[in-house]
């Protein structure tokens, strides 16, 4: 009976290592703007919070807010925020950094002139380097902080910062290929979550050809120059090797899901218990062979 004792203890202590240990699963989700607008210093009463399109650029920046409630008390593992260019001009080798607004306002009455105060610290940035590409801001820290103190979500602001005088355009929450807001976050003790990144690029090239034409007529010479010039324009789409996040966040927080998630929960709990029950019947008859010798 002693030995049955020891054996259950072993038991039980191995159980709860494996309780431990298990990694928990990860979630994601999408979401897009419920606000966005951008304001221009060339017309700095007007608003444009109806528009389709958001202007970047050396007399625009772009504001827009997203509704994170639905993540509070949970872990962010990873977050990107998701911008498709649609136009622009003299835009190649621009930054675009993304700030954090300070203050609330209202897309419907933002103007330049009542753009409210943002952050000094650049939270993330881009480069630009063609035009109807997806570009990715990584905001990980950004929506972590603002799922901690959902009083000072207000958004970001998305700022050019180089010294070419351009812009870029981007599609609004009101058009189509709308900004996205991609969260993957963890429930439990732990879990690794792995992001796989893709991003195509549009490139045009340009060429200028100059063609020099000479004629000769029969009683006298006469040169003549004459220059043509041909533009060509190619389009290329490039698509870079898809980049892997790994990214494994310890929390002791215990996470509510929906309704929604149940069956995929339950699922992930019989899958991650299933070892544990096979365990305890081996022990279990283990521990009662031991006992009947």
């Amino acid at each position: 009976m002693k030995l049955s004792n020891k054996l259950l203890i072993i038991l039980m202590f191995v159980i709860l290592t494996l309780t431990l240990i298990l990694p928990a699963s990860g979630d994601y989700n999408s979401i897009n703007p419920i606000a966005d607008s951008y304001v221009s210093s060339s017309a700095p009463d007007s608003n444009y919070g109806s528009s389709q399109t958001l202007y970047i650029g050396s007399n625009y920046k772009a504001l827009l807010k997203f509704n994170l409630s639905q993540l509070q008390g949970k872990q962010i593992a990873y977050a990107r925020l998701k911008i498709k260019t649609s136009g622009g001009s003299n835009y190649v080798n621009a930054i675009i950094e993304l700030h954090r607004v300070l203050e609330d306002w209202n897309e419907i009455d933002v103007t330049y002139n009542t753009l409210p105060n943002y952050s000094n610290v650049v939270a993330a940035n881009i480069t630009i380097s063609g035009i109807g590409s997806w570009y990715e801001f990584d905001v990980t820290d950004e929506v972590q902080y603002l799922v901690d103190h959902p009083e000072e979500n207000y958004g970001w602001i998305l700022v050019w910062n180089s010294t070419l005088s351009g812009y870029i355009t981007i599609n609004s929450r009101e058009g189509s290929n709308p900004p996205i807001l991609e969260i993957y976050y963890v429930d439990g003790t732990s879990a690794t979550v792995t992001v796989t990144s893709t991003t195509t690029e549009t490139v045009t090239e340009t060429t200028t050809q100059t063609t020099t034409v000479t004629e000769t007529q029969a009683n006298a010479t006469v040169t003549q120059t004459i220059t043509e010039t041909q533009t060509a324009t190619t389009t290329a789409t490039i698509t870079q090797p898809a980049t892997t996040y790994t990214t494994t966040v310890y929390s002791t927080k215990m996470i509510y899901q929906g309704s929604s998630d149940v069956t995929s929960d339950m699922t992930n709990m019989l899958s991650s218990i299933l070892p544990i029950i096979l365990l305890v019947g081996i022990i279990g008859a283990m521990a009662r062979a031991v006992s009947r010798g």
